[in-house]
């Protein structure tokens, strides 16, 4: 879980657990409660809610003349796979510990489920008593005598049945008994508690998700009994049959028993004065109180709505300006170009630069383009997936010069990237001519304007997640990324490189494009351990 996910989270679970403090009927608090687990639950889904490309706009393929190549001291480096930051294996442990208290608490719960499970056996026809009762308030609901069961307790789930123990109470206490179970039945009360135990096995961590799953086994007892009193049953009745049974009650996970704990308030709630409770309409404002929340804390990062919730320019600028000081203090470079871009819109949401800033050569990452014009023409995603991952040099000039410079330069042209027909295929496979960081963010953006181009998106994630992936320094916790290194040589005295990364986050459906270029890293650096950190830095900060 991100740590973005986790305050979402949060925030919901604090919510619904405040709005079901105030003055509101059991059932409706019961609600409330069942729904702060289901949006809790439901944020993941929230944020991978699909989105719809905006197309973007023409751009202009520039003079009519071709597009030199850059020759001479000009040249794409065969990039080698990098490392993992430090921080990677502290974020696979905690992975590793969330998987396994996930595993714990999934292992408690099928216990709890064997058990319930155990239940169905020595069933019994029910005495007439029992009889009498079930002809007077049940409604079809199936009901079995259990010689080990305490109390009547509700058992499954989708077709929920009622267990009713061989006692020797009067008729009157066999009623309220049942109208309590029936009221679980009615409500899918056993569900509600498998809620509980799924939210708490995820985020078993989460003390919020404990004191939700908690009130929610509290408050549906407290619902039920308003059913029964409802009903005309007394009061002092009701409580002496509560305290009866709390000698002989034991809780069992996924069971909707009658005598839940905390038995004190159960029975202070029956023989206490009656609770105020707000108004009808009051009660719909805060049912929907927890919706907008739920809305806007899941929403805020969709792709779905990125296009009108968008980040503060200046913040994404403030991010880019930081990165733009790091880089400069740690790679003394002669130039740095970022540009960060809103995928939906195609607009540019922050850009940084530093130095003598140019078209420099791009060098691998055009190589998703060629990837593209591979794949409309019937290559295998496979093998291109781990071309891609290694930036093979050779393999992409050997795809180039299958295609042709024509039909290299056509995909090329569709991206916006300006390749000409005239270059060479190996100079257009290995980013050899002249290209500015914001042409690199518009043509990685227009990737999703076509299903090969999606395609090739997929298959860039290897390139930061694969174990010979020369981008896994852009990887960033929690979220998925597609992207490309490259690294080419700088024309002009020495042996200096321009390290490149352009990526896409989230991956799944890309809101943000961000290109980093660093011309002159002293010492000399790859795309992969100079660009390649920098775009999770600035990625880790976006919404």
């Amino acid at each position: 879980m991100t740590p973005t996910l986790l305050l979402r989270s949060s925030l919901v679970l604090a919510t619904a657990l405040g709005l079901s403090a105030a003055p509101l009927p059991a059932a409706t608090r019961r609600d409330l409660l069942t729904l702060g687990a289901l949006s809790t639950l439901a944020l993941p889904a929230l944020q991978r809610l699909p989105s719809f490309p905006v197309p973007a706009p023409a751009m202009s393929a520039g003079p009519s003349s071709p597009v030199a190549a850059v020759t001479g001291a000009w040249a794409t480096l065969q990039e080698p796979a990098t490392t993992m930051a430090a921080s990677w294996p502290v974020l696979e442990a905690l992975t590793a510990v969330w998987a396994l208290g996930v595993l714990v608490c999934a292992v408690r719960v099928a216990v709890g489920v064997w058990a319930v499970h155990r239940l169905g056996r020595g069933l019994l026809p029910i005495d007439r008593e029992w009889a009498e009762s079930v002809d007077r308030v049940s409604a079809g609901v199936p009901v079995r005598l259990h010689p080990g069961v305490a109390s009547p307790m509700v058992v499954g789930w989708l077709r929920p049945s009622v267990l009713v123990p061989a006692a020797d109470w009067s008729a009157d206490r066999r009623d309220r008994a049942l109208r309590h179970e029936l009221a679980h039945v009615a409500s899918r009360d056993t569900l509600r508690l498998a809620l509980g135990h799924v939210l708490t096995a995820v985020l078993w961590f989460h003390p919020l998700a404990w004191a939700l799953s908690a009130r929610l086994r509290h408050t549906v007892e407290h619902a039920a009994d308003a059913v029964v009193l409802a009903s005309g049953v007394s009061r002092t009745a009701y409580a002496t049959d509560l305290i009866e049974l709390a000698r002989h009650v034991h809780a069992r996970p996924l069971v909707a028993a009658l005598g839940g704990s905390p038995l004190e308030q159960r029975i202070r709630a029956l023989v206490g004065p009656e609770r105020p409770v707000l108004p009808g309409w009051m009660r719909g404002g805060v049912v929907a109180g927890l919706l907008g929340t739920t809305a806007v804390v899941g929403l805020a990062g969709s792709p779905a709505v990125a296009g009108s919730i968008a980040a503060s320019p200046t913040d994404v600028q403030a991010l880019v300006d930081a990165e733009v000081a790091r880089l400069v203090a740690e790679w003394h470079p002669d130039g740095v170009s970022v540009v960060v871009l809103e995928t939906r819109s195609d607009r540019v949401a922050a850009t940084g630069t530093h130095g003598v800033v140019q078209p420099w050569a791009p060098g691998s990452v055009v190589k998703p383009f060629v990837a593209v014009a591979a794949l409309e023409n019937g290559a295998d995603p496979d093998a291109l997936r781990h071309l891609l991952e290694v930036s093979d040099n050779a393999g992409f000039v050997a795809l180039a010069e299958q295609l042709g410079s024509g039909v290299v330069s056509e995909r090329f042209a569709q991206h916006g990237v300006h390749g000409s027909a005239a270059l060479a295929p190996a100079d257009l496979a290995l980013g050899q001519f002249p290209m500015s960081t914001e042409a690199l963010a518009h043509a990685y953006a227009r990737l999703d304007a076509s299903v090969a181009g999606r395609q090739v998106r997929e298959l860039l994630v290897s390139v930061v997640e694969g174990p010979e992936g020369t981008g896994r320094r852009a990887a960033v916790a929690g979220r998925e990324v597609a992207g490309k290194t490259g690294t080419s040589r700088l024309e002009g005295p020495g042996d200096r490189t321009v390290a490149s990364f352009v990526g896409v986050v989230p991956a799944g459906a890309p809101r943000w494009v961000v290109a980093v270029q660093v011309a002159g890293p002293e010492p000399q650096g790859w795309g992969g351990a100079v660009a390649a950190p920098a775009f999770a830095r600035i990625a880790a900060g976006l919404p």
